[in-house]
C-alpha cells in the first residue's frame, strides 16, 4: 500500500514538474535546460529528463546552439508548433466561426457561416461540418488534434458541458460534451462565451500578466469572464459570469430570459439599434439611417458608430446613452470585485471604444475612490476573435496541466464524413 502511495505522489510531482516547464515555455522566450532549472527551482537532471520527455510527446523542440560569453554553448528551446493542432468553434447569435490552430496556436485556417436562424438542429450540424472541415485541415498538416473547444452564449453545466440555457438562442438542456466526444473521439472543452473570451485575452491579448481581471463580452447580449488569481471564477456549476442579467431598470424592457431591466437589455446592441431606429420614426434624421438604406433591419453598430464619426448627433446621442448605462454596469462589477483590470470586447466594443471616457467618468463619479484608484479599462486586444481564440486557450490549458495524458488522449482520426452540404 505504502509503495503504491509513493508511486502514486511521484507520478503526480512529476506531472506537476512538466506542466511547470511547459508553462514557462509558453510565457517565455526561448529557454535552455539551464534557465529552466533555474527559474523552476529544479535540478539540472529532473529539468532534463523531463525535457527529454517532452521532446518525445513532440510538444518541445531543440532549436540550435544558445550564445555563450564563455564554455559550451547551451541548446535552446521552445514549443512545437507540430505538437498538434486545436479546433475552435464559436456558435454566436446569427454567427459560427470556426479555427484551427497549431500547438502555439497560430491559425492555419478558419472559417466564419452568417446564419439567418437559430434551430439547434441546423446550426449544430453546420457546427459539425465546420469542425470536421477544420480536422481535414489538421491532417492535411500532419497534425493530431489535441482537442475541441466550442463556445456558446448561455449557462454552461461545466462539469458536464452541458448547456442549460440560451436566452438570445431559445436553447435548453443541450449535452454538447457528451454528443461531440462519441461524434468526433476528441476531448471537448464546452466555455460559455465570456469565461472563452477572458482566457483568449489572458493568453494572448492585453490581459496577458493580470491575475484578476474581468473581460466584458458586449453584443447582443452582455457576458463576463472572471479571473480571480489566475483562474476562472465559474461558481458552483459554472454559471458565475451572467453579468447582463444584473437589473439596472426594475421598470425597464422585458428581457429573453423572463425578467425587465437587465443590464444587457438596457446596454446591449438592440438597445442601441432601437434608440435610433425609434428616433428617425419619431421625425428625426440620421446618417446612420442613410447608411442603412432606410430599413431597419439593415442598421448595424457599426453604421451607427461611422455616422457619430462623420458628427451625426442621433448616432452621438444614442452612443452616449447606452455608453452611460453600459458605465454603470462596469461600475457594479468594479465595486463587486476589486479588479486590476477591465477589458471590454464583443461587438458593441468598437461602437463604446471612442467613448470610452464616458465609461471612465461614470465609474469614477459611481465606484468607491478607493476601488477605482489602480483599475485599468482597456478594449479587447483580440476583437472579433476572442472567444474563438478563448476556445483554443481551454484546449491548450488541459494539455499544459497534464502534457502526456492530454498528448495520449488526442486523435487523429475523425469519423469518416462527407463535407459536401
Amino acid at each position: 500500500m505504502v509503495k503504491v502511495q509513493k508511486s502514486a505522489h511521484k507520478s503526480l510531482v512529476r506531472r506537476l514538474n512538466m506542466s511547470l516547464i511547459l508553462g514557462y515555455l509558453r510565457t517565455s522566450d526561448r529557454r535552455t535546460r539551464a534557465s529552466l532549472a533555474a527559474s523552476t527551482g529544479l535540478t539540472r537532471a529532473t529539468v532534463s529528463t523531463l525535457v527529454d520527455e517532452l521532446i518525445a510527446l513532440n510538444l518541445v523542440r531543440e532549436t540550435g546552439l544558445q550564445h555563450s560569453q564563455g564554455g559550451r554553448p547551451a541548446t535552446r528551446l521552445e514549443l512545437n508548433p507540430e505538437g498538434g493542432c486545436v479546433i475552435g468553434i464559436e456558435i454566436g447569435v446569427g454567427f459560427i466561426a470556426a479555427a484551427l490552430t497549431d500547438f502555439i496556436a497560430n491559425i492555419r485556417w478558419r472559417d466564419r457561416v452568417e446564419l439567418d436562424t437559430s434551430d439547434p438542429a441546423k446550426t449544430v450540424s453546420i457546427a459539425e461540418k465546420l469542425a470536421l472541415e477544420a480536422e481535414h485541415r489538421g491532417r492535411a498538416l500532419s497534425l493530431k488534434v489535441l482537442g475541441i473547444g466550442l463556445v456558446l452564449p448561455g449557462l454552461i453545466k461545466t462539469d458536464e458541458g452541458r448547456l442549460k440555457f440560451a436566452p438570445n438562442l431559445g436553447w435548453h438542456d443541450m449535452p454538447f460534451q457528451e454528443m461531440w466526444e462519441k461524434r468526433f473521439g476528441v476531448p471537448v472543452h464546452v466555455v460559455n462565451d465570456g469565461n472563452a473570451a477572458a482566457l483568449g485575452e489572458h493568453y494572448f491579448g492585453v490581459a496577458a500578466g493580470y491575475h484578476d481581471f474581468i473581460f466584458i463580452n458586449a453584443a447582443v447580449g452582455i457576458g463576463a469572464g472572471i479571473m480571480i488569481d489566475g483562474k476562472l471564477f465559474q461558481g458552483v456549476e459554472g454559471y458565475a459570469g451572467e453579468v447582463g442579467h444584473m437589473v439596472i431598470d426594475p421598470g425597464g424592457a422585458l428581457c429573453p430570459c423572463g425578467r425587465r431591466g437587465c443590464w444587457e437589455k438596457a446596454a446591449g446592441i438592440q438597445a442601441l439599434l432601437k434608440y435610433v431606429i425609434d428616433a428617425v420614426r419619431s421625425g428625426r434624421f440620421s446618417r446612420a439611417w442613410e447608411l442603412a438604406e432606410g430599413k431597419a433591419n439593415k442598421l448595424t453598430p457599426d453604421m451607427i458608430a461611422q455616422a457619430a464619426a462623420e458628427g451625426d448627433p442621433l448616432a452621438s446621442e444614442a452612443i452616449t446613452r447606452i455608453t452611460n448605462l453600459f458605465g454603470i454596469g462596469v461600475m457594479n462589477l468594479i465595486n463587486t470585485f476589486n479588479p486590476q483590470l477591465i477589458v471590454i470586447g464583443g461587438s458593441l466594443s468598437r461602437v463604446i471604444e471612442p467613448f470610452l471616457p464616458i465609461v471612465e467618468s461614470v465609474v469614477s463619479e459611481q465606484s468607491f475612490r478607493t476601488l477605482t484608484d489602480k483599475v485599468v479599462i482597456k478594449i479587447s486586444s483580440l476583437g472579433d476573435d476572442a472567444c474563438l481564440m478563448g476556445a483554443v486557450a481551454a484546449v491548450l490549458d488541459t494539455v499544459f496541466a497534464d502534457p502526456a495524458q492530454r498528448s495520449e488522449k488526442a486523435q487523429q482520426q475523425f469519423p469518416a464524413i462527407s463535407l459536401k452540404a
